[in-house]
């Protein structure tokens, strides 16, 4: 929950001096999270949902939710998907190996790479541990009675699926991109997914009414609608919003903590006067709440870096989540072993930790020297894959190259990781029937690599072991989306599990390139335009 820190006497005087005001952010401390482990903290008792356990639970039901992928990004002259579009990236020269492909125009360089001055969000194992650590120097601020050593990591369970009630079409739009943003610090197993809208708000109970495995995030006018239980022990006045979680042991003899759900409360009504981001960020640090961040990061260390801080002082200059040390962090959660206390963590608790990543990057040389390219870095674990290039100077359909075509393709490369970090690349075809307003994206031929390795030697296709069965493929639906012509997978029945983002770079939609998000691919693709026949 959000809260003025200041007294009531203090809140009127900062009023009358119009003061910059100053909020406390006190989530319920029994919180935890989806998808791998966190931290929690399992021993004190004023949870507002009862600490209630699997059978307490309504039963699991079908979610429907959808994976949410790729952030977009776009300006007046170049437009892109993903985490590494500007600083984030390597350049070209960057990256020691070059090949030529078979693809063409389409030339691939690897390597392994940090931005030099850290701006593309990289943080070391040192640094990772005292921010994780900065959660227990805050919980004896906030909890001077309680056992430090109880404050420990827990089993994410199950991937969870949001669902919302109450929201308008901008406070759905920040929800969306709250997930997107915490997505981009979590594998892809653990990712929060977006479900219908709940039917009904949340009574938090005993037994809590939400469905196993969901979040729900509820907006309302004022807090009539709110637990009464939190409101109790809190001044109503000041309260911007709360966030808590569902959780279980797994037996009798198991002191791990399982998350099988949680909730977050967003008063509309008290956040009237918050700007765009900040709101977004409140929204952000409430969902983080419900995942399972149970305490806050030290504000002494962390105010204007983090938005897990005690208060909100700051909130607007922290970074989006994949360049903060939130999403370090959030990482970093996942994979720590469930039952570790955060009293203990050190580096070995990371494994292998490393603030640099080992990057592919595909690239297509368009006239007057512009580039597309597309990539991804893996480090720690996670891939986190993009792609950047010149807007069209038009719209798809306005294209006079495409008057009297039916169907359009491009071809070209994928280029990706694994979950454990090898390589993988292969073949890419686009294809646009514009009457239909659809088409369907196919990677064939893939292949793949040891981890840290160059794909290919001197040719993408002639070596390497069969990733899977070899190929991928998804019905996409075209889409307006800021402007941009973007095709989308429609999640077809026969179509296979992930999900592909893309869009249409140059000034005649000569390349299409995109993201592919599979559970054991991330990857980046880039395709030309192939001569077509009225």
């Amino acid at each position: 929950m959000i809260q003025e820190i200041h007294t009531r006497s203090n809140l009127t005087r900062l009023r009358k001096t119009l003061c910059m005001i100053i909020f406390f952010i006190g989530c319920q401390v029994m919180l935890a999270a989806c998808g791998g482990s966190t931290i929690v903290v399992p021993t004190l008792g004023d949870r507002p949902d009862g600490g209630a356990t699997i059978s307490e639970l309504p039963p699991t039901r079908e979610s429907g939710g959808k994976p949410l992928t790729a952030l977009a990004r776009v300006n007046s002259s170049d437009h892109g998907f993903g985490t590494a579009l500007q600083n984030e990236r390597p350049q070209i020269s960057d990256l020691e190996i070059d090949t030529e492909t078979i693809l063409g125009s389409i030339k691939l360089r690897s390597g392994r790479w940090r931005d030099p001055n850290g701006r593309d969000g990289s943080r070391s194992a040192d640094e990772v541990v005292d921010f994780l650590r900065s959660y227990l120097t805050q919980f004896r601020l906030e909890h001077p009675n309680s056992q430090e050593d109880s404050v420990q990591f827990v089993n994410f369970g199950t991937q969870k699926t949001i669902r919302l009630f109450g929201a308008t079409d901008e406070e759905r739009l920040l929800v969306v991109s709250a997930i997107k943003e915490i997505n981009t610090a979590l594998p892809y197993s653990k990712r929060i997914l977006l479900g219908d809208d709940a039917e009904e708000l949340s009574i938090i109970s005993d037994p809590p009414a939400i469905f196993l495995d969901e979040l729900q995030v509820n907006f309302t006018n004022g807090k009539d609608d709110w637990p009464s239980n939190i409101l109790d022990r809190h001044s109503e006045d000041y309260i911007l919003g709360i966030g808590s979680s569902v959780t279980s042991k797994e037996g009798e003899e198991d002191t791990t903590i399982r998350i099988v759900g949680g909730y977050v409360f967003i008063d509309r009504v008290a956040l009237t006067d918050s700007s765009v981001k900040l709101r977004k960020q409140i929204i952000t640090h409430e969902i983080l709440h419900a995942y399972g961040l149970g305490t806050h990061a030290d504000p002494e260390k962390y105010t204007g870096q983090s938005i897990m801080t005690p208060t909100t002082r700051g909130f607007e200059r922290v970074p989006s989540l994949y360049l903060s040390i939130d999403g370090e962090g959030l990482l970093a959660e996942t994979l720590v072993a469930p039952g570790t206390a955060l009293v203990d963590i050190t580096q070995a608790n990371l494994g292998n930790w490393s603030s640099t990543a080992f990057h592919l990057l595909g690239y297509v040389d368009l006239n007057d020297n512009l580039l597309v390219e597309f990539g991804a870095g893996y480090r720690n674990g996670l891939a986190k894959p993009w792609v950047y290039g010149p807007r069209p100077n038009g719209s798809l359909r306005n294209n006079q190259n495409f008057d009297e075509v039916e169907m359009a393709t491009w071809n070209g490369g994928v280029l990706g990781f694994t979950p454990t970090g090898n390589t993988v690349s292969g073949l890419a075809e686009i294809e646009v029937n514009f009457s239909r307003q659809s088409g369907s994206a196919n990677f064939t031929d893939l292949k793949r690599w040891n981890a840290g390795t160059h794909p290919g030697g001197n040719r993408l296709a002639n070596s390497g072991m069969t990733w899977g069965d070899g190929n991928l493929s998804y019905t996409v639906g075209l889409n307006i989306d800021e402007g941009i012509d973007r095709f989308q997978s429609v999640f077809a029945e026969d179509d296979d599990d992930g999900i592909v983002t893309g869009s249409f770079f140059g000034s005649d939609h000569e390349v299409a390139a995109g993201i592919l998000e599979h559970p054991d691919l991330s990857a980046a693709f880039g395709a030309n335009l192939q001569p077509t026949e009225p």
